[in-house]
């Protein structure tokens, strides 16, 4: 039981110091940007799982695959919004921002 403690701490001391030294070495948007796709892809491994132990053709279902696709196209924009921070294409933030749109109606 005290090993598994141990443990638990061992990986949020490792994380914490992963993102002081991500935001430390990172320009803070370029940082804040890879946080957001990672969040969607932890979000979007979440919504799978959940999506398949909800019963076929529920409300529920229907709204998880809602939320799956919104936070793809959630997950692309950030892409895009990084692409932008690195390498400054003026026509990609349109596009970043019309899979936002989609996005939010999606919701």
């Amino acid at each position: 039981m005290k090993r598994a403690r141990f443990a638990e701490v061992v990986w949020i001391i490792g994380i914490a110091l992963s993102l002081i030294a991500l935001f430390t070495i990172v320009p803070l948007a370029i940082a804040l940007n890879g946080l957001a796709i990672s969040t969607a892809i932890f979000a979007l491994i979440w919504v799978g799982i959940a999506k398949k132990n909800l019963s076929k053709g529920s409300t529920l279902r229907v709204f998880s695959t809602y939320l799956f696709l919104a936070i793809i196209f959630l997950l692309f924009s950030s892409i895009f919004q990084l692409i932008i921070q690195i390498l400054p294409v003026s026509f990609l933030t349109q596009v970043s921002y019309i899979l936002l749109a989609i996005a939010y109606l999606l919701i």
